[in-house]
């Protein structure tokens, strides 16, 4: 009623200043896992949803219990869910970063770097972690379409993650030209405002019962 609607850019870092973050964690995974549920009981297909992972929660000793219960509580299978974190999460705790991811996997769970390219990536950091997806940061992939060299930069990081038997996603994807310039250098992941803007769960319900997960470009242009 003060402040209106506040970005989670604004109250996610002010969450994590005072180490309250997992308290919003552990709501966004149990919303998820009901509503995953929810979209199961309703017959509707559906991909795999990413919950961003903080530093703090990653940090966590009881992380993976609770996530496991969360799941259990809902009837929620691991490969539904993905986990994104941040090359700082990895940075943090060396041993046992590696050590949760591992057992993530083991579970078979999903386990993305999000917003590579952002700040000094580490790509050293590829080979010591066992990460399935890789997720392009905007700032790369908004001048593969302008930059030569920026355009050289991305295939060489995707031809890295292909060596690695990681996914290569492109992130921030808004033009059709973008995914034709990724889609020649390989790419089968994209993410962005050229494909959807962000939707409601009950939009998204009826989005899919009507045109089914299949992504139509002529169909996109038509509604825009």
């Amino acid at each position: 009623p003060i402040l209106g609607n506040v970005s989670p850019v604004v109250f996610i870092p002010i969450a994590e200043e005072y180490r309250m973050v997992s308290r919003l964690t552990d709501l966004i995974i149990q919303k998820v896992c009901a509503q995953i549920s929810n979209w199961t009981k309703a017959g509707l297909p559906s991909v795999p949803v990413a919950i961003n992972i903080s530093l703090i929660d990653f940090s966590q000793t009881d992380f993976m219990s609770k996530l496991v219960k969360y799941l259990a509580d809902f009837n929620v299978k691991p490969p539904q869910i993905e986990l994104e974190l941040t090359e700082t999460s990895l940075e943090a705790n060396q041993a046992h970063s590696l050590k949760l991811m591992q057992t993530l996997q083991s579970w078979g769970f999903t386990i993305s770097v999000d917003d590579f390219g952002v700040g000094y990536s580490n790509i050293a950091r590829l080979a010591d972690y066992p990460i399935n997806k890789l997720k392009l940061d905007r700032s790369l992939i908004s001048q593969v379409t302008s930059s030569t060299r920026q355009k050289s930069l991305v295939k060489a990081v995707h031809v890295m993650c292909e060596e690695l038997d990681i996914k290569c996603v492109a992130e921030g994807v808004e033009t059709q030209e973008q995914v034709a310039i990724m889609a020649q250098m390989g790419c089968k992941e994209f993410q962005g405002f050229y494909f959807a803007k962000p939707m409601s769960a009950e939009n998204f319900a009826e989005h899919v019962s009507r045109h089914g997960l299949v992504f139509n470009p002529k169909e996109m242009t038509a509604q825009l």
